[in-house]
């Protein structure tokens, strides 16, 4: 229908050869950012495992992983109507403004555009802890991380962008120039794993 759609990393989406003639339905499982052609009469339907989002023409991004249980639709033009699939629960959102889940309740925020660069191969990290990298990290790259209990200061947040392209070990070392850790490489029962471990010296009694 002209509709255009980016997928993030482990990110699908299910849609029908041809939309019926009432509504365009698609599912989406993960992330993925959506240029909605305008059609008065037959509404474009996201849905997802908790909620749908319902649009005539808009651009918006949703992002729904189902193993994360998380949901958040983040709107740039037009307007969105979010419902929830087993709740009478349901919010308009307006441009600049995130709808996210909290205790299980839709809540509206803002967010910073430069998090759909992802669509240009840029990684943007928006004030996030080391462990909250590490998760983003598991996502792009499809990897497993084992942390050291003395995991480097979760005090200390990030913002920077980084090219995909150039890997994670190149985003580890960045992080490592501010963090004592370092970190071993192995392949286990034919998974990629990133073993952290911190290089903090104790200080003496």
């Amino acid at each position: 229908d002209g509709t255009s759609v980016w997928l993030n990393s482990k990110s699908t989406l299910d849609y029908p050869l041809h939309f019926s003639d009432d509504r365009r339905l698609v599912r989406l499982s993960g992330e993925g950012y959506f240029d909605v052609t305008h059609d008065p009469d037959r509404p474009f339907i996201v849905e997802t495992a908790e909620y749908t989002v319902q649009v005539l023409g808009t651009e918006f991004n949703v992002r729904a992983y189902d193993y994360q249980h998380t949901f958040e639709a983040s709107l740039l033009q037009g307007s969105v109507l979010i419902k929830a699939l087993n709740t009478a629960d349901e919010l308009l959102l307006e441009p600049d403004q995130r709808a996210i889940t909290e205790n299980g309740n839709l809540q509206v925020t803002t967010f910073h555009k430069d998090e759909f660069l992802w669509r240009e191969g840029i990684l943007f990290i928006d004030n996030k802890t080391i462990s909250e990298i590490l998760v983003i990290l598991e996502q792009y790259y499809d990897i497993h991380f084992i942390i050291d209990e003395n995991l480097p200061e979760e005090s200390k947040k990030y913002t920077g962008k980084f090219r995909i392209q150039d890997g994670v070990e190149h985003i580890l070392n960045v992080l490592r120039l501010q963090n004592e850790f370092n970190y071993i490489h192995t392949n286990w029962q034919e998974n990629n794993y990133y073993k952290i471990i911190t290089t903090k010296q104790q200080k003496p009694m």
